[in-house]
């Protein structure tokens, strides 16, 4: 039997990895992971993690109940609980992308945003091409203050996932505060393309007309709002 941890051939009566430790597969295990995903699924989420700690109390190096589990308690707010199991699961798994993505995100909300750009940037360097992290790290710098990169993994995540419109909604953000105002009024412009009645960057894009002294443009997209910036 394969480790499916780190590739190791077993006999395939050893119930653990001799090479590094890890839980073998076993039935009555793969039992408990479905019976927590159809707890999950069905919105009994008590249950859920009442299974996946059964699991980790068999095999407490189970990455994939620890995901599990953080998973349940971030969605459940519990945002602490969520943090410490994300770390368990990268523990067992130093390549486990979606506990590492799960737990930058916990950190972003937590304003942590030094530890939320760690997790994300730990994912790029493993794999470039991971869809979501692109955008969380663009947002994740911006927050921080780093513009240029902000804007850098924004364009990234556009290219990766040309419908994710509120890329481009942040990147005119980034723009702006770079007083760079004609690119954010592209920026937001695309957002427009998708959601013409998008009230945020029809504000914004009145702003950045103002701020580069063209009034009449401003006073047309402050008229669809009804209302001028104070």
């Amino acid at each position: 039997m394969r480790c499916p941890r780190c590739g190791t051939e077993n006999n395939d009566n050893y119930k653990f990895c001799y090479e590094c430790g890890n839980f073998l597969k076993d039935e009555l295990l793969d039992k408990r992971v479905m019976l927590a995903l159809n707890f999950e699924k069905e919105g009994n989420i008590k249950e859920a993690i009442k299974q996946y700690k059964i699991i980790i109390e068999i095999n407490p190096r189970n990455a994939f109940a620890h995901k599990s589990l953080g998973y349940l308690y971030y969605h459940e707010g519990l945002l602490s609980l969520a943090e410490e199991e994300y770390k368990k699961a990268i523990l067992e798994d130093p390549e486990y992308l979606d506990a590492y993505y799960e737990l930058g995100i916990v950190y972003y909300l937590t304003c942590n945003i030094k530890k939320s750009v760690e997790m994300f940037e730990k994912i790029i360097n493993i794999d470039p091409e991971y869809r979501a992290v692109h955008y969380r790290l663009g947002i994740s710098y911006y927050h921080s203050g780093d513009l240029e990169k902000a804007i850098y993994h924004l364009k990234e995540s556009i290219v990766l996932t040309p419908k994710y419109t509120m890329a481009h909604y942040h990147m005119g953000l980034a723009y702006s505060k770079l007083g760079k105002y004609e690119e954010a009024i592209k920026e937001f412009q695309k957002v427009l393309d998708k959601n013409p009645d998008d009230v945020t960057s029809i504000y914004q894009i009145g702003l950045m007309y103002q701020k580069i002294g063209d009034e009449e443009n401003s006073k047309k997209y402050f008229d669809k709002l009804g209302k001028y910036p104070q």
